[in-house]
């Protein structure tokens, strides 16, 4: 086959226009019933294939005869079980199946190379006890379902880091999760054990949506879109605002309902995107928040993580910080964390990309996988802080990693060592965020000329 540039199509049409070429990216929305075997015949090298929002109902056998297949999308279908036929597919490294109709995951379906794995809102009650058999799962998103309880296979699962269980039946939490030693992000709302947010969702503070004249897209993330507005309220001065719009009741992370209780349960504070009230009466029955605007100039501190990176922040190639910068911001998001653990909330998503940085000043935002825990014993908080330690120390060592060459120094040691302990060991052995505080204050940055 012939070497050329590497190609993605849109289309069966397209697929058969590049025959013989590196066809590695496929995405077909043609409302489709089956599979189209040109994908074998045109695209045999494709390494990521969309087919989310057709008609499907199976894959073919032959789908494990794409040997480089690394990412499969088939959410939006019509499967009621997650085929078979892909544990064929050797090379597979991620599986997107949300918003299908699956009620069962049967113990052969999923291949050993899968480090990503995304079920979100489907009708599945139980998970096949081998699922901890995946030795490289890093990645697991179960939030929308059924689920009253996890394998306990699970519990040897030492590369897994992000999980999310949102949305389903979970009255208590199984024990072994808190000796997890990798796990750093964990949404746990909208379950049972997590009942608060149903007892207050009715009593937040709402603005009318006839008040809110919507300006320009500032950004958009796993739940919906962020735009600037005008908030324009009988009798007051008009004011500029933020205002989040939910696409839909669930995401990725969790239940539109747990993330506006956690928003507002989080109040103000200088280190975080403060929010305002929720919104009603939106025209499509939409639901949302109403944020403080972030003064301008402030930018996303790096890039979600990619289908390579799995579970790290993407930054730019040549973003560098001084050592002065990475102190400011790991101190700010300490005291950001500090508050909300105080207050009994889980963050759920402390990461890079959640985080607005200008100048010296960070601001952590996103409360979408967020979830209010009080002091109860079905969510042990002391805990549920130290698996958030994680992702701190993760974004620590990210920051002095970026550091300017010439301001590495002696003054970085004590910070590497401050991400070791947040990053390794035993969960409860991690110090709690007030700790961290502490030591950030024993080690206030010299400045640099």
């Amino acid at each position: 086959m012939e070497r050329s540039e590497e190609i993605s199509v849109q289309s069966r049409k397209e697929l058969r226009t590049h025959a013989g070429q590196r066809v590695l990216r496929v995405t077909i929305r043609e409302e489709l019933t089956s599979v189209p075997r040109e994908i074998l015949e045109y695209a045999p090298l494709v390494e990521f294939l969309d087919l989310s929002s057709n008609e499907l109902r199976d894959v073919p056998d032959w789908i494990g005869e794409l040997t480089n297949l690394r990412v499969l999308f088939l959410s939006n279908n019509r499967f009621t079980e997650v085929p078979r036929a892909l544990r064929r597919c050797r090379a597979l490294r991620m599986l997107g199946m949300r918003a299908n109709q699956i009620e069962s995951l049967a113990a052969d379906a999923l291949p050993p190379s899968l480090v990503w794995l995304t079920l979100t809102d489907n009708h599945i009650q139980t998970l096949p006890e081998n699922l901890g058999s995946l030795l490289g799962l890093q990645k697991l998103l179960l939030a929308g379902n059924e689920l009253s309880c996890l394998p306990e296979s699970l519990s040897a699962s030492t590369a897994l880091e992000l999980l999310r269980i949102s949305a389903n039946n979970f009255k208590t939490l199984p024990a072994w999760l808190f000796d997890l030693p990798s796990l750093a992000w964990l949404a746990i709302a909208g379950n049972p054990c997590s009942a608060a947010t149903r007892e207050v969702i009715h009593s937040v503070h709402t603005i009318p949506w006839s008040e809110l004249v919507l300006m320009e897209e500032l950004g958009r993330g796993a739940s919906g879109p962020t735009y600037r507005a005008r908030h324009v309220s009988p009798g007051s001065a008009e004011s500029l605002v933020a205002v989040k719009v939910f696409s839909a009741t669930l995401s990725s992370d969790g239940a539109a309902d747990d993330e506006i209780v956690a928003a507002l349960k989080a109040g103000e504070h200088p280190y975080l995107v403060s929010t305002k009230a929720a919104f009603r009466d939106h025209p499509e029955g939409r639901v949302g928040l109403v944020l403080d605007l972030v003064p301008d100039g402030y930018k996303n501190l790096a890039a979600p993580p990619s289908f390579e990176s799995v579970t790290r922040d993407v930054y730019q190639v040549d973003k560098r910080l001084t050592y002065n910068q990475a102190f400011a911001y790991a101190s700010g998001i300490a005291q950001a964390m500090a508050h909300l653990h105080k207050n009994g909330i889980l963050h759920g998503d402390l990461y890079a990309h959640n985080t607005l940085v200008r100048g010296d000043s960070a601001i952590l935002g996103d409360f979408g996988a967020a979830c209010l825990y009080g002091e109860t014993a079905e969510l042990p908080g002391a805990l549920l802080e130290r698996v958030e330690v994680r992702a701190f120390g993760i974004l620590l060592s990210e920051l002095l990693e970026i550091v300017l060459a010439d301001q590495k120094r002696e003054a970085m040691v004590s910070l590497r060592l401050l991400a070791e302990r947040c990053i390794g060991g035993s969960v409860s052995g991690r110090p709690s965020f007030a700790e961290i505080l502490a030591l950030l204050n024993e080690h206030e940055p010299f400045c640099y000329a």
